[in-house]
């Protein structure tokens, strides 16, 4: 090879290499720090796209996963309430029963007991609010977004949850502690259980609904996850593996430039 002062070729080359390492350190560190081989549009462009689209999809996950966390709270504090109702017709039923051919002060005390349930059951409707929503002081329903598609998945309830809707005003009135008037409280309670069942029914059936929706977004947003993971995210064992190879090449690349640096001082000996 032609030896010139004006052009060090080797030089030049060793420069080129140690300049190509060092890029390769940068990238190579940065991929370690972050923990992503692709970070950025510039390390992969279609992969970068693809990891962006993932990770708006595990946002929109994220988004129906709290609506429906939300939601399943939500139903399941009317169902709270429903069922406290609920107990509470069960206890009112042997109350009315009892009162059968009571008169005076006996069945006084019953008519107040009906008086006193009836007042604790619409407490209970007016007190179960969960999030804004109360189905059961008034019937209504409620919506919640079920996937990123916009699908929303109702729960409704068809009555009124208080002592008005379930029928039973002026119950205490009727149980007369005659047969008539016990016939006809009876009556009218079981009515009230069975209108309270079917709707703890369709407040069930709605939780089932909500939380295996919910349980179906958890696993499609890991599935997600693990997805973008597999894409973007760095093999550190590789990348240390690349880190400790690198620096020894850097090392060479110095020692290799210095001793083409060197190479043309060697010309003066032949003018010696």
């Amino acid at each position: 090879m032609t030896t010139s002062v004006n052009t060090n070729v080797n030089a030049l080359a060793a420069i080129q290499s140690l300049s190509d390492i060092s890029s390769g350190l940068t990238k190579t560190q940065a991929h370690i720090q972050s923990g992503l081989k692709v970070g950025q549009a510039s390390d992969d462009p279609a992969v970068f796209t693809v990891a962006q689209g993932l990770r708006a999809n595990i946002g929109g996950l994220g988004a129906v996963a709290s609506g429906l966390a939300n939601g399943v709270a939500t139903v399941q504090g009317q169902t709270t309430g429903a069922t406290s109702i609920s107990n509470t017709l069960i206890t009112l039923l042997a109350t009315v029963t009892q009162s059968a051919g009571q008169s005076g002060a006996a069945l006084a005390a019953s008519q107040t007991t009906i008086t006193n349930a009836l007042a604790n059951i619409d407490a209970f409707a007016a007190a179960t609010t969960v999030n804004g929503v109360n189905l059961l002081a008034t019937a209504g329903s409620v919506s919640v977004l079920s996937n990123q598609n916009g699908t929303s998945t109702t729960v409704t309830t068809t009555t009124a949850s208080t002592s008005g809707g379930l029928a039973l005003t002026g119950l205490a009135a009727t149980a007369t502690g005659t047969a008539s008037g016990t016939s006809a409280a009876i009556t009218a309670v079981n009515a009230a259980i069975a209108t309270i069942g079917a709707t703890l029914t369709g407040l069930g059936a709605g939780t089932v609904q909500l939380q295996g929706l919910a349980d179906f977004t958890s696993k499609l947003s890991v599935s997600v996850q693990t997805s973008l993971g597999a894409i973007v995210d760095a093999n550190l064992s590789e990348e240390s593996a690349r880190l400790s190879s690198l620096q020894t090449k850097q090392s060479l690349a110095i020692q290799s430039l210095s001793i083409a640096n060197q190479a043309p001082g060697a010309l003066l000996q032949l003018f010696r």
